[in-house]
This record gives structure tokens, C-alpha cells and sequence, in this order.
């Protein structure tokens, strides 16, 4: 599917910003400081749910380097746009540290495709011609998914530094009209988990690969194109599940049923999408999309919340989930933002909520 994309688009080489300093205290977490936490985790189903964001991703590496420093057995990550490109990321191999180094390649360029509107205009043309509705958005996102490609090209290892079970990329099925699970599991075969009334439809093995499931996740309405898999077409799940929660709870309570699973439930949650008041009026269309996914991706996750805290287990297995929820700065989708201070925020709110008091 990546073939017919690229044949009329040259990616060109990113230019580099120069490297920040960084700080090595940033990823130290002391186990002795998270004991209760570790113990909590201790025989449950552990699942890391990463939000959208727009350019906030950074904001999930310091979890994920938690995960790791305390060596915790996770057995699943789910993600929506922001959250399925580093948790795709990490989840194929790629270390926290390996991410943060990639973080100074990033610009806008890249992910917008603003530039060669020849060759945009060239593929919209040829993408039309099969399915108009393959072409509904700004920006074709082929230079973002080319380079998604090659991280996890060159990501990949035999041994990767945490064994997860699975992988989620949060999606909106458009072709059906129903919210998806796009998941990665070890054998690189992508299943479909449909959910709709908060059941699951039906899974079904289709073509696809990792770098089309997180494209899929970062396919925002109307910005970009939207993407084809299995011949279906997909958008950010972030329409229906901006932090994902609602749907490994589900999934969670259809493996209770079938007697697939016994364990508690643990979900730590990263919250990136909520309502601020330092957020400028909306001063383009680009911005009015971007604000009215925030808004509304922050309500589902208020509603989703307190269904699994209404949650009533009876005297079967329990759920907890713990939501943290970094203040940081808002982020324009046209600049780059300071990443390094995401990750700061980020940090100082995880030892907050997570650490031993």
C-alpha cells in the first residue's frame, strides 16, 4: 500500500535542528521511590493508555521510561494519534532515550506536507480517480508516514528492551462508521477489534503493517487524508476515544466473559487533550479542527472515566485506573514546540501521582 503513495512523492532529507542539551536526571526513577506502585501492578493486567495531543507526544516518554526503570511486566499499550505514534514506536523496540534523540528531527515540514504542492496535487489526482473520499483532508501525510516508516525500519530489534503482549492503535473506521482497535501483535499481523454500543463486532486478520495502523491513528478529520487498509479507510481515533481507556476496559470485560482473562484490571492513563485557559482564539480553520477535537475528546474522556469508576465488579475481578493528567503549555499546530520541558511537566506530575507519599 506504501508503494502506490510514494511513487509520485520525493520525501526530502529533514533538515536537522541542532541538538539540545539534555538533561540525564530527567529519566531517573528509584524504585524505592515507586514501591507501592510497583506492588499495585503486582498480578493484574497492566495497560498504558496514551492520548492524543497534537504535537504534546513528548509528554508520554517519561511513563514509558518509568516502565522501564522499574522493569514492570506491561501487557499492553494503547494509543490514539499522538499516543499510537510513540506507543507504536516503543512497542516495535525503540527506547525512550532512542525517541528523545529523534525528537530533534522534527519539524513542520515534516508533518504537514506544506511543501511541492505539484506533487500533492499530483497524488490527490491519482487517488481520486479510485476513491474521492481517500483524498478528504489538507495534507496527504506521505512524508510523515515515509518517515514513520523508516524509524521503525531501523527501530526494530530481535530483542526489544520491554516484551509487550500488544499493541493498539485507536481509529475511526469510516468505511463502517464505527470506532476500531487497529492491533499489532508479534506475528506482524494486524486484527481488527470493532467496537460499537461498546461491544466488540467481530476480529478479522487484514493486510497492513505498523507504520499504516499509527498513520491510520494520526489521520485528524479534515487535516489529513484519511488511511486505506484492508481497503477500508480510517481516521484518528481520537473522534470517538482521544484518551483510550473506554476500549481496553471493554476488551477487558469480553475476555472476563469468555473466561479468557482473570486478573484485575490496572489502567495508567496519559491525559494530553483537556481544555485550557491559556488557549488563543481559534485564528484558522486548521486551529477551529484542532480546538473542536480537544473540546470534545475532553468530554468523552470525562464520560469514560466515570463509567469505569461506576464500574460494579461484584466479587469478580477489579479495575482500577489512575489518569495523569501534565499541565503543560498549549501547543500551536503550526510550531514546534519545547519538548524538553513537556517532558519536565510530565515528569513532575508522574512523580505526584505515582510516587510513594
Amino acid at each position: 500500500m506504501a508503494d502506490d503513495k510514494t511513487k509520485t512523492w520525493k520525501v526530502p532529507v529533514l533538515s536537522k535542528r541542532r541538538s539540545r542539551p539534555r538533561d540525564e536526571n530527567l529519566w531517573l526513577f528509584h524504585k524505592d521511590k515507586f514501591k507501592n506502585f510497583m506492588k499495585k501492578c503486582e498480578g493484574k493486567k497492566l495497560v498504558i493508555a496514551l492520548s492524543g495531543g497534537k504535537l504534546k507526544f513528548a509528554c508520554h516518554l517519561p511513563i514509558l521510561r518509568l516502565i522501564e526503570s522499574l522493569e514492570i511486566q506491561l501487557d499492553e499499550v494503547w494509543g490514539s494519534s499522538a499516543g499510537a505514534v510513540v506507543g507504536g514506536l516503543w512497542s516495535n523496540g525503540m527506547t525512550v532515550k532512542e525517541m528523545d534523540k529523534i525528537l530533534d528531527d522534527v519539524n513542520v515540514t515534516m508533518i504537514y506536507d506544506f511543501l511541492n504542492i505539484q506533487a500533492i496535487k499530483t497524488a490527490i489526482e491519482a487517488h481520486k480517480q479510485a476513491q474521492p473520499l481517500r483524498t478528504a483532508g489538507i495534507f496527504p501525510g506521505i512524508r510523515i508516514e515515509k518517515y514513520l516508516r523508516t524509524l521503525l525500519t531501523e527501530s526494530k530489534k530481535e530483542t526489544p528492551l520491554m516484551d509487550i503482549s500488544r499493541f493498539y492503535s485507536m481509529t475511526y473506521n469510516i468505511s463502517r462508521f464505527y470506532r476500531t482497535a487497529l492491533r499489532m501483535t508479534r506475528d506482524s499481523r494486524v486484527h481488527h477489534i470493532n467496537f460499537m454500543n461498546y461491544e466488540i463486532l467481530n476480529e478479522k486478520v487484514t493486510d497492513g503493517d505498523l507504520a499504516d495502523i499509527i498513520r491510520a491513528s494520526m489521520a485528524m478529520a479534515g487535516i489529513y487524508w484519511p488511511e486505506e487498509i484492508g481497503g477500508e479507510l480510517f481516521l484518528d481515533g481520537g473522534m470517538a476515544e482521544q484518551l483510550p481507556i473506554r476500549s481496553p476496559f471493554v476488551t477487558w470485560q469480553h475476555d472476563i466473559r469468555n473466561g479468557k482473562e482473570k486478573r484485575d484490571l490496572f489502567i495508567v492513563g496519559m491525559e494530553l487533550v483537556y481544555a485550557t485557559s491559556d488557549a488563543p482564539p481559534p485564528a484558522n480553520p486548521l486551529s477551529m479542527i484542532s480546538e473542536s477535537f480537544e473540546l470534545m475528546g475532553d468530554e468523552i474522556a470525562r464520560d469514560h472515566q466515570y463509567c469505569i469508576a461506576t464500574h460494579d465488579s461484584d466479587d469478580g475481578p477489579k479495575v482500577e485506573l489512575i489518569v495523569i493528567q501534565p499541565k503543560v503549555p498549549y501547543t500551536i499546530l503550526t510550531e514546534v514546540p519545547n519538548f524538553a520541558r513537556q517532558m519536565e511537566i510530565t515528569k513532575d506530575a508522574i512523580v505526584k501521582v505515582l510516587s510513594d507519599k
